[in-house]
């Protein structure tokens, strides 16, 4: 007589429920992967609006370290014509893409823009960097907002400090004046459009023109004015209101600022002249 063989046709009971842990397992990693995938796409749909800054693009590019070091990679692999070439192009396209009063995003100057560079690489022999150009082009196109919010992530990561002059710096600190004149203007403190404007005044942004004069507001119609990138001396929020002889001694050399009779004023000093303490306060 044969002994008896208890696992012909018998499921090993460990083995079941290692098959079912591991299913388990799979679905739970299937799981968290959809969830990462859903969190990625929020985190760069962020992006996807007209107020987007520097430390906007920043923030989600540190955020996922990946896509930031094969960008990284991207950018070194380059010499410093092809960085200038590649960067200029993402800084003009992304400054010509521009949001309308009433939501919607045109982007016909920045695929304009990218299909001359597209043009230009061609003829050069450059087929790559042709399509590049092209393709580029194209995404921007049929989605002007995404393509800008995608030019300038790039941006942020291949190089900082050149792309805070294009993409606008952080927002400015909060001016106690500019909260009095909304509240004298109607504004609601803590209300969405108390909130909303806030955000506007503390994005604009000061200069002095290469023509001369001063200019004072948002950053996308400085860059129409001035059909560029933003100055890196650029002074972003509210301009600063001294009081006194010691508030006004605190400004850069050279910065502007609102003096007590209302006018727009330059601290003197630089490189090639020193600094002038002539800041009297209103009696």
């Amino acid at each position: 007589m044969q002994p008896i063989d208890y696992t012909i046709d018998i499921a090993n009971p460990m083995q079941s429920v290692l098959q079912g842990y591991q299913l388990g397992q799979q679905m739970q990693q299937q799981r968290q992967q959809q969830i990462a995938a859903q969190q990625k796409k929020q985190a760069f749909a962020s992006l996807i609006r007209p107020d987007a800054t520097f430390a906007d693009y920043q923030k989600v590019m540190q955020a996922y370290p990946d896509e930031a070091k094969a960008l990284g990679e991207q950018w070194n692999a380059m010499d410093k014509i092809q960085r200038d070439l590649m960067f200029n192009a993402g800084g003009e396209a992304y400054s010509l893409i521009r949001t309308k009063e009433d939501g919607t995003v045109d982007a016909t100057a920045a695929v304009s823009k990218l299909q001359e560079y597209a043009a230009a690489a061609e003829n050069s022999g450059d087929k790559a960097r042709a399509k590049q150009f092209s393709d580029m082009a194209e995404f921007v196109k049929v989605n002007p907002a995404a393509g800008k919010a995608t030019i300038g992530s790039v941006l942020s990561v291949w190089d900082a400090d050149r792309a805070k002059g294009v993409l606008g710096a952080e927002l400015g600190p909060i001016d106690t004046a500019d909260v009095k004149n909304l509240i004298a203007e109607g504004f609601t403190p803590g209300t969405p459009e108390f909130q909303a404007e806030m955000r506007e005044r503390r994005r604009r942004i000061t200069v002095t023109l290469p023509g001369g004069g001063f200019f004072s507001g948002p950053p996308e119609k400085l860059q129409e004015i001035i059909g560029g990138a933003i100055p890196a001396n650029a002074q972003v929020g509210s301009l600063p209101r001294p009081q006194s002889k010691a508030d006004f001694d605190k400004l850069a050399p050279g910065a502007a600022f609102i003096a007590p009779d209302g006018t727009v004023r330059t601290k003197p000093g630089g490189p090639t002249q020193p600094a002038s303490g002539g800041f009297q306060p209103r009696p």
